[in-house]
């Protein structure tokens, strides 16, 4: 075994390369003629997994970790008032 992740089918689909099943599954929602559509889900989905990408290579882990912390203590904050 190559250590590799591994599926109980066998269908073509899981015999592409990692890289090329996005461009496979775009090939065939355009062919299927709903490319619009789908543009529509994966322009808002780049962008944020670019922008995810910009944060962790711009911003270090501790800054991450207190700023996440800040946000979660202020979220926190009304459920205290409710008396939980």
């Amino acid at each position: 075994m190559d250590g590799g992740l591994t599926s109980p089918l066998d269908a073509p689909w899981h015999r592409l390369p990692t890289d090329a099943k996005p461009a496979a599954l775009l090939v065939f929602r355009w062919w299927n003629g709903r490319p619009g559509h789908d543009l529509l889900i994966a322009l808002p989905t780049l962008t944020r997994v670019a922008a995810a990408n910009l944060v962790t290579m711009t911003t270090r882990l501790s800054e991450m970790l207190a700023a996440f912390g800040h946000v979660a203590h202020r979220l926190h904050r009304p459920c205290r008032r409710g008396g939980s």
